[in-house]
């Protein structure tokens, strides 16, 4: 009998702008942040961190957060919340840190009544871009990722020691993401989403003293966009998150704990959050789904066991945007998103931007926006109960070796030499811009898509961090039948700025068995059971 997986969920309202989520197993608490509405032109004014029960899911306490001013030119003069983003516990010591990426600080609170305990800003330290959090309570140490390296904090003085690393490649600063793992050497692994690559810190030093790169997978031309990492110390193996694009090169990335890539296993849209529970060999992926993607769903969990290295199903647990997860004691995954399927939701954790004042409210009002309701997002308990034995099948899949790639004046297209006869085409490419007046090629171009001198698509690149990505899901032609030769032609559009480019590629028509996608991923059966929401509890 094949492995099948059966789940039970439990499902209870949270938070508004919910990011993460840490466990205390001695006490048997479960944090969340949540930061609601931050954008670039104006701070958070709705944002709070919540302890909740996690058999029950009720919310039991929020945290007041500190009010600072929003020095932004839209909303100049007005009040902010310092923003709960990262979080990571110092169970020794019975606080929690959070940092805020709207306001470039850290805070510490006490995990029992939530009380502040620490602000960087009151003693101006300022960690601008700050992302993830970890405490490496035998080294004395909080670890903080920012762009361009990370720095630590003692834990009992509080002093900051950054570490800025000057040896990335392509030029472009470190992004540190998570979340980040551990293993028994005592050596941290963190995420570089810019570069592709994982970090190696040494706990005992807190000095980075390795770096593996994470190649793309089936689509050289697009970037793998390193996400979160976990590791198994007993197998030997880091398992790597990547984000793709709209679903090119997006799943788990496998290497042994020397960086060399062992395997590749295609998940999701946008795969965010990373889970390794050992005592089941299986990994939990959050999809956040691909919010600009034609199809952007996401809201998912996929359980993949790691000796098969097969994706055993995949458990919807919201209508999109699955985040973060945190493992308990007993095997349940707790999962958070940021679906805000509640709408409208009153809550004690506002300020007035105007007064800085703590105000109920279920509606935003801010400069040079329309009133924004107020809505919560959700939290969901998993159990999994994985049934039979592991499956030996092996699935072909397109493989790597039948792409070819071509290139022209900066910009290269990738598509596969044997196109399976009825699937539609994928074709992806990079450095696809136009000029832009005065400012040179920064533009993304216009893109024609011909088989045989026929138009079949067109395609508005889009320019993006990692350069202007072509990424194109092209309908078959009817007329084209396996054995015969074609030629696909990706040429610049014919508007002011694009840059004259064609390139040729043959292809050949295979029958469709040949290079068969992966089966469809199963939809776990699940038992889900909703808590009545008891409301907001008041501050303390």
């Amino acid at each position: 009998m094949a492995q099948t997986v059966t789940a039970n969920l439990l499902k209870a309202q949270g938070i508004p702008g919910q990011y993460q989520l840490a466990h205390n197993p001695t006490t048997r608490q479960l944090f969340v942040t949540g930061t609601f509405n931050y954008a670039r032109a104006h701070g958070s004014t709705t944002s709070t961190i919540a302890r909740i029960d996690p058999d029950t899911l009720r919310i039991e306490a929020f945290a007041q957060l500190p009010v600072t001013s929003d020095n932004r030119d839209l909303v100049k003069g007005q009040y902010q919340l310092q923003g709960a983003f990262g979080l990571a516990l110092d169970n020794e010591r019975g606080t929690l840190w959070v940092g805020s990426a709207s306001t470039g600080s850290v805070t510490v609170y006490n995990q029992d009544d939530l009380s502040l305990v620490w602000d960087s800003l009151a003693v101006g330290e300022q960690i601008w871009q700050l992302r993830e959090l970890f405490i490496d309570t035998p080294g004395n140490r909080a670890y903080i990722t920012t762009s361009g390296g990370y720095c630590t904090v003692d834990l009992d003085t509080f002093e900051v020691n950054y570490h800025y690393l000057t040896t990335q490649s392509g030029g472009s600063e470190a992004m540190l993401l998570g979340p980040i793992a551990l293993d028994e050497k005592r050596e941290l692994y963190i995420p570089d989403i810019m570069n592709n690559q994982i970090l190696v810190v040494d706990l005992n030093t807190a000095e980075h003293i390795r770096t593996y790169d994470v190649p793309a997978a089936d689509y050289k031309t697009l970037p793998a966009v390193v996400h979160g990492v976990e590791v198994s110390g007993a197998r030997g193996e880091l398992y790597v998150s990547t984000q793709g694009v709209q679903g090119r090169n997006s799943g788990v990335h496998i290497l042994s704990l020397e960086g060399e890539p062992l395997d590749f296993i295609p998940y999701g849209k946008m795969p965010t959050n990373i889970l390794y529970d050992a005592a089941k060999a299986l990994l939990y992926v959050t999809d956040f789904g691909a919010p600009r993607s034609p199809e952007p769903i996401g809201g998912t969990v996929g359980i993949i066991d790691v000796a098969s290295r097969k994706v055993l199903g995949e458990i919807r647990v919201s209508e999109t945007k699955t985040n973060h997860q945190v493992l308990l004691p007993d095997g349940a995954v707790l999962v958070s998103d940021k679906a805000g399927e509640h709408k409208q939701v009153r809550v004690p954790f506002h300020i007035d931007p105007f007064t800085g004042k703590f105000t109920a409210a279920d509606t935003e009002e801010r400069t040079g926006e329309k009133p924004r309701t107020i809505d919560a997002d959700s939290i969901t308990r998993v159990q999994v109960q994985v049934h039979g034995e592991p499956d030996a099948t092996v699935f072909p899949v397109f493989s790597p070796s039948l792409r070819v790639l071509v290139e022209d004046d900066g910009a290269d297209v990738e598509i596969l030499a044997e196109l399976p006869e009825g699937y539609p085409i994928q074709i992806t490419g990079s450095g696809w811009l136009k000029e832009h007046p005065g400012y040179g090629p920064c533009v993304g171009s216009e893109v024609i898509i011909e088989g045989d001198g026929v138009e079949l698509a067109r395609v508005q690149v889009q320019a993006a961090h990692f350069g202007a990505l072509l990424t194109a899901s092209v309908e078959f032609p009817a007329e084209w039948k396996a054995g015969q030769e074609h030629v696909i032609t990706v040429r610049s559009g014919e508007a002011e700025g694009d840059i004259a480019r064609s390139l040729g590629i043959p292809v050949r028509i295979v029958e469709a068995e040949r290079h068969m996608p992966a089966p469809a991923v199963a939809t776990v059966d699940t038992s889900v059971q909703h808590t009545d929401f008891a409301g907001y509890p008041k501050f303390p």
